[in-house]
């Protein structure tokens, strides 16, 4: 279903192209860094899966993106001040979960209530619906690029749709990169240095 979609000569209906030509076009302004930022603890390893892609398959012949991967809401606290008021070099694909299985936030103590009030008994998906909003109207408010994905659940089927968008437009960054996707000619170069510094 994916591979239908990316493949539509349509722009309105075609993700990957969709996205490859904000990505690409932010390269052209200079900003070769492409922050993958998940808001869903569950995803990490698919951002270390897109880290791989993007690394392997467009970095060569002095050409490439940096992938970054962050994790909302953790890596707000560590990354946020770079992210808005640092070099503005950095691309951002925001992906967040439409349903996620909710739970309350139980009361702790009163000393927690009384630190943060407005958290008593809301839910966790409400409260990370808030701060995802809050980061993208940060961006938007200092105008840094970014485009936004979101997948209806966690399941087979999503994060498979996800991953096939991803190699399309991969693919897709490769050709207008005018490099060769499918090759990574420089992977063996530390192997080779390593078993002969063991023998």
């Amino acid at each position: 279903k994916m591979l239908v979609k990316c493949f539509d000569e349509d722009v309105e209906n075609n993700p990957a192209l969709q996205s490859a030509t904000a990505v690409y076009r932010a390269m052209q302004r200079e900003i070769p860094m492409h922050n993958m930022f998940l808001f869903d603890q569950d995803l990490e390893r698919v951002g270390k899966w897109f880290r791989q892609l993007t690394a392997e398959s467009l970095g060569k012949d002095g050409k490439g993106i940096t992938p970054l991967v962050s994790i909302g809401s953790t890596d707000l606290h560590s990354m946020v001040q770079l992210y808005l008021t640092g070099s503005k070099n950095i691309f951002t694909t925001f992906v967040n979960v439409k349903n996620t299985g909710d739970i309350n936030i139980p009361s702790i103590d009163s000393q927690f209530d009384e630190i943060v009030p407005e958290l008593e008994k809301m839910s966790v998906d409400s409260v990370m619906d808030a701060i995802y909003k809050g980061t993208k109207e940060s961006y938007e408010n200092r105008e840094l690029p970014y485009v936004e994905v979101i997948l209806d659940k966690i399941s087979e089927e999503e994060i498979g749709a996800f991953l096939q968008f991803k190699m399309v437009e991969t693919m897709l960054l490769a050709n207008l990169m005018d490099i060769n996707a499918f090759d990574q000619p420089n992977v063996e170069e530390y192997k080779k240095a390593t078993r002969r510094l063991l023998n």
